[in-house]
């Protein structure tokens, strides 16, 4: 972890493309400006966390609901399916 001592109006760089700069100090509140292109997201870490954890629940859930999908093999694949009775030994070449 990095811990610099800034002043109001002075910034550091993430980077080539990301500047952060403090705007003022009031007490214990610290305000800052951050310069980013638009495909940063930027989020405060309370909300970032909760994102995070909804999306993990999204998944969780979604992956015990469906079913494995049936997997159909390649045409022009040396095996033409899974239920053909011809089907090569997997080591025959």
């Amino acid at each position: 972890m990095l811990v610099l001592s800034r002043k109001p109006g002075e910034s550091i760089m993430i980077g080539d493309r990301i500047e952060v700069r403090i705007h003022k100090v009031d007490g214990d509140m610290v305000r800052l400006c951050i310069e980013a292109p638009r495909e940063v997201a930027i989020y405060r870490k309370e909300l970032f966390e909760e994102i995070r954890q909804t999306n993990r629940e999204a998944a969780f859930k979604a992956k015990e609901r469906q079913p494995l999908p049936k997997i159909d093999l390649v045409p022009g694949n040396r095996y033409q399916s899974t239920s053909s009775p011809e089907r090569p030994s997997p080591g025959a070449a």
